[in-house]
């Protein structure tokens, strides 16, 4: 089976805020992608926050047109937008846009927000916000399959009601971008599939990821080959010091950056996903993401020398049976060389290894 690689990324900020010059800070987040398109990744994905530590692009828009200007051939996309703060049909105006400015690389990963948290900063009512999310997504997939045919278009719910809209921009890629769905739930992930959508999925361990992969090979109702993609983060280096070394201080930055709107607001008992318990969604052991142990053994995290990390992600396609791999990046302490050395151990020890016959 053809696997297909890409990198995704938060991108977080660090805990000093002082400490980083934030002009540089996404000269080099731009800086990445492109080293990345050179390595030869096929994608590379942004996630959006919001007033958290996680958000270093809270304007999907506005980042993915300035990388769009700084490459040429690997495609862009957004892991995801956040549906409930958007207008649908200005978020459709916006992925035309976006496509023709990426000359039709875009790829759209769309998500009601894992964070309650992060919804209520914004103003928004997480019960209500999840409701919504799921009506503006009928919305935006509507209208994009409507005005797909030529036609204008016309919806009636609870809470967005259109008139006759025409779409005036025209989408580069027929009959418009891929649309991705990161889940973590077996309903939502039997949605995408028998929408023929693309599904992005992670966090828990290798078992369960693939009891959804299952699911939705068995739901799926489209044509051609979905994308079912994981996301594990990834940290490769030849020096056994070095590793030692940075990978506590890279996952204490990164728990920080997951608990860190929790610890501002002190709230120690706080688990995110109460919306979406009834579904099967259950609360993200973020606060144990500093367990170097832990992160290891549950291959949350793939680390170690290219030909450890190669052994690592074979046993993880094969126990996922996933066709999509994305290198999970968050690694806001160690140094734009060592985050550029960690893409090019993978694109060039690690993905030739998966490739072989």
């Amino acid at each position: 089976m053809d696997i297909n690689f890409g990198v995704f990324t938060h991108p977080i900020l660090p805990e000093d805020l002082n400490s980083i010059n934030f002009v540089r800070y996404y000269k080099d987040q731009i800086k990445l992608v492109k080293e990345a398109e050179k390595l030869g990744y096929e994608y590379y994905f942004f996630a959006e926050h919001h007033f958290s530590r996680l958000g270093g692009n809270p304007s999907q828009g506005v980042f993915l047109s300035s990388v769009c200007q700084h490459t040429s051939k690997i495609r862009i996309g957004s892991l995801a937008y956040v549906v409930p703060i958007r207008n649908p049909l200005h978020l459709a105006e916006e992925l035309a846009l976006l496509d023709n400015l990426c000359e039709g690389r875009l790829d759209v990963g769309l998500t009601g927000g894992i964070s309650e948290l992060e919804l209520k900063e914004v103003g928004l009512d997480p019960k209500l916000a999840k409701v919504m999310s799921r009506e503006a997504t009928t919305v935006l997939l509507e209208f994009l399959k409507v005005t797909s045919q030529g036609r204008k278009f016309t919806f009636k719910g609870e809470y967005y009601k259109f008139e006759e809209v025409e779409r005036l921009i025209p989408y580069v890629q027929k009959p418009y971008p891929p649309i991705w769905i990161p889940t973590r739930t077996i309903p939502t992930t039997i949605w995408a599939a028998q929408n023929g959508l693309n599904l992005v999925t992670g966090i828990d361990i290798d078992e369960i990821v693939r009891e959804r992969i299952e699911a939705y090979r068995n739901n799926f109702n489209g044509n051609g080959n979905p994308k079912l993609a994981i996301e594990k983060y990834v940290y490769i280096s030849n020096s056994e010091e070095k590793l030692r070394k940075l990978l506590p201080i890279m996952l204490k930055e990164l728990k920080g950056a997951f608990l860190d709107l929790q610890v501002r607001k002190s709230m120690k008992n706080y688990e995110i996903g109460e919306t979406r318990k009834t579904e099967g969604f259950t609360p993200p052991e973020f606060y144990r993401y500093d367990d170097v142990e832990y992160m290891l053994n549950t291959n949350r995290l793939l680390a170690g020398k290219p030909r450890e990390v190669s052994d690592k992600v074979k046993k993880v396609l094969e126990r996922t049976t996933a066709n999509t791999f994305l290198v999970h990046i968050d690694w806001i302490t160690i140094s734009y060389e060592d985050n550029i050395e960690n893409l090019e151990l993978f694109a060039n020890e690690v993905i030739p290894e998966i490739q072989k016959k």
